[in-house]
């Protein structure tokens, strides 16, 4: 999420325990995997999130340089997201885009 995305999805700046762990769970995962649309295209919403999970492994179990599509950062990551509500995962693309400290 670039900052102005991230001002447009309403700025949020929650800084909680919970922010910040969804923050370094969105650093581990990978922006190019199954939550592409997610973590590098702002699509926080819970829809986008399930249709992630749900579609996976569409394209393999590895991907183009052979490594595992889903990993423990992966799944840990997506039950934060869930667990989040869209101003926090909003806060957690902002701070892990380093749109504020």
């Amino acid at each position: 999420m670039c900052c102005g995305c991230w001002e447009e999805a309403g700025g949020h700046a929650l800084d909680t325990p919970k922010v910040r762990e969804l923050a370094r769970a969105l650093e581990e995962m990978n922006p190019f995997g199954p939550f592409h649309i997610v973590v590098d295209d702002n699509n926080l919403e819970t829809e986008h999130i399930q249709w992630c999970y749900e579609h996976r492994f569409d394209w393999g179990e590895q991907d183009s340089w052979g490594d595992p599509r889903w990993t423990p950062d992966e799944q840990s990551g997506y039950e934060l997201l869930l667990a989040a509500t869209l101003e926090e995962r909003v806060s957690a693309m902002g701070l892990y885009d380093g749109c504020w400290r």
